[in-house]
């Protein structure tokens, strides 16, 4: 009877670290996963930055509303997004408490118009929406040039939705 107790415990010993192995296997795979993310975001990001970082003799990055400093031209973008949420989404991620980041991906064509917005990582239906609908509405830039032409360009930006509540005021 005792060596019939000691294999059936062994046996279930046995079950439960390979369960345990396979479940620090998903983690592991799921950590790779997410650092993959990351490190995509990471590069996609960098890869935008040098859409600004192109300053030389004939080429030009794309400029939002005539700037001619890219980092004027990125305050002038970040306020006209944050000026353009409307009070609707504002009360409602207010009232459920819906906060995040939304990356959008989207070009700037030869005339400066932007084209083929997307969301490229999206943090709430309703934020990916609204962040959406801006960028599709959003005036023309000046577009990038390159030996003198104008040239189609990719960007991705960060749209952050971070609301306060005034009871929060002091805290």
């Amino acid at each position: 009877m005792d060596g019939v107790r000691t294999r059936v415990f062994k046996a279930e010993s046995e079950r439960k670290y390979r369960i345990n192995e396979l479940k620090n296997k998903l983690l592991t795979l799921k950590n790779i996963i997410t650092m993959k993310k990351i490190y995509i975001i990471t590069f996609m990001l960098a890869l935008s930055c040098v859409a600004f970082g192109q300053q030389a003799t004939n080429n030009s990055s794309p400029q939002f509303d005539g700037e001619e400093s890219n980092e004027k031209s990125r305050e002038k973008i970040n306020k006209y997004i944050y000026s353009q949420i409307r009070t609707t989404v504002f009360e409602e991620a207010m009232k459920n408490s819906i906060t995040g980041s939304v990356i959008v991906q989207f070009h700037i064509d030869v005339d400066g118009s932007v084209v083929d917005a997307k969301i490229f990582l999206g943090a709430h239906p309703l934020l990916d929406a609204e962040a959406l609908r801006i960028f599709n509405s959003m005036p023309k830039w000046t577009p990038a040039y390159n030996r003198g032409k104008p040239v189609k360009t990719m960007m991705i930006w960060p749209v952050h939705f971070y609301f306060k509540k005034d009871d929060d005021k002091g805290q």
